[in-house]
C-alpha cells in the first residue's frame, strides 16, 4: 500500500511543485525508506538520513533551498541547492510566499526543490516532498518523506537515478 500512495503523492507532489515551491521547511532526521529504486534497478529498503532547508523572504517573494539526503546502503548522496534568490512567480500559480505556505498548510504536504553539481556544473536535480506528520496513514503520526534526483553523470547516484520513499522516524521537518 506505501509503494501506491508512494506513487500517488509524488505525482501530485511533482504537480504541485509549481505552486508550492515557496513555502518555509527546514529540519531533517532519519527517514526509514521502505520502498527504494536507483539506476541500476530495484534498491534495499534502510534508513537514510535527511536535511532540509527551504526558505522563501517575504520582501522578495523568492526562495532558495539546500537538500542533503545520505543513503549508505544504496551509494546515493544527494546535495542539492537553489543559491540565488528564486521568485516564487516562476512555479506558476503562487507569486508571494503567503499565497505558497497557505497551499502548503491545506494541501498538508510541501516540496524542496534543488540543482545538484559535479566539479562546479550543474550535473542534476532533486525533489523532495515532506508530509504533515499524520497525513500519509502507512506513516501513523510521521511525516511521510518522497526524494526523486536524477544526475546527468552518475557521480553520487547509482545509475544517475534515486527514488525512495518512507517515514521519517526520527527527527521532524517544519514548514509553513
Amino acid at each position: 500500500m506505501l509503494r501506491k500512495t508512494n506513487i500517488y503523492l509524488f505525482t501530485v507532489a511533482a504537480l504541485a511543485l509549481v505552486i508550492l515551491a515557496g513555502c518555509t521547511m527546514n529540519g531533517g532526521g532519519v527517514v526509514s525508506f521502505q520502498a527504494v529504486e536507483t539506476g541500476l534497478g530495484a534498491g534495499t529498503p534502510t534508513d537514510a538520513s535527511i536535511a532540509i532547508s527551504l526558505n522563501c523572504n517575504d520582501n522578495k517573494n523568492a526562495w532558495r533551498s539546500n537538500i542533503n539526503v545520505v543513503d549508505n546502503t544504496n551509494n546515493a548522496h544527494i546535495n542539492a541547492h537553489v543559491k540565488q534568490w528564486m521568485p516564487v512567480s516562476e512555479f506558476g500559480a503562487a507569486t508571494t510566499c503567503a499565497e505558497a505556505a497557505a497551499v502548503a498548510e491545506a494541501e498538508g504536504f510541501s516540496i524542496a526543490f534543488g540543482i545538484m553539481t559535479s566539479q562546479g556544473q550543474e550535473n542534476g536535480q532533486a525533489v523532495v516532498a515532506v508530509s504533515k506528520p499524520g497525513v500519509v496513514p502507512e506513516c501513523g503520526g510521521l511525516q511521510y518523506i518522497q526524494v526523486q534526483a536524477i544526475e546527468n553523470t552518475p557521480d553520487s547516484l547509482p545509475g544517475g537515478l534515486y527514488f525512495a520513499a518512507g517515514c521519517l522516524d526520527r527527527g521532524k521537518i517544519n514548514f509553513n
